[in-house]
């Protein structure tokens, strides 16, 4: 693609040529520090991102920015998740406050995963593998969820301080990263 973004933790970043040149976007956030960005794959003009600002979300390429926090508790967001089928269903996991679901485009939010269950958990990964399922890693466990129906379920002990998932088919995934 020539258009691609790049967050950094000095900012966020655009290129219209492929990177021959790049051009700093969002001067105006809260916090330069970008953990995840999503691009809606229907509409590329609309970004969201976060990071220890909370939710931002543009309908502009960048242009433009709005905080988009309602019903989080925590603003230090670690990843960001749409939904295949619908990008109204949002995910954002949280650093020690849980897991947040969006159904109207981040206008509102919902923990889904509660502050008991998540248990001060760093929720770094938050991603969809399939059309109705997702799952969410944090730094000391995995948590299943399904969305509609919610359920929960601890399916490892691990500390993971980073990685992502590998698509598996129906209730499996495959989770890569660095371990301690």
């Amino acid at each position: 693609p020539n258009i691609v973004y790049a967050g950094t933790t000095k900012g966020l970043f655009r290129t219209a040529n492929s990177g021959n040149t790049w051009e700093r976007i969002g001067e105006g956030l809260k916090d330069p520090f970008v953990s995840s960005m999503l691009v809606n794959p229907a509409q590329p003009a609309q970004l969201y991102i976060g990071g220890p600002g909370g939710v931002w979300k543009s309908l502009d390429s960048g242009k433009t920015w709005q905080a988009i926090n309602a019903g989080l508790t925590s603003l230090n967001i670690r990843s960001l998740a749409m939904s295949p089928r619908n990008p109204q269903d949002l995910f954002v996991g949280t650093n020690g406050s849980g897991l947040y679901h969006s159904t109207d485009g981040g206008t509102s939010w919902t923990a889904i995963v509660p502050d008991t269950l998540a248990n001060g958990s760093d929720l770094t990964n938050a991603a969809f593998v399939s059309t109705s399922k997702g799952y969410a890693v944090g730094i000391m466990k995995a948590l299943k969820f399904e969305v509609g129906n919610v359920t929960f379920q601890v399916k490892m002990n691990i500390k993971m301080r980073e990685g992502g998932f590998l698509p598996g088919s129906g209730d499996k995934v495959s989770v890569k990263g660095s371990f301690n």
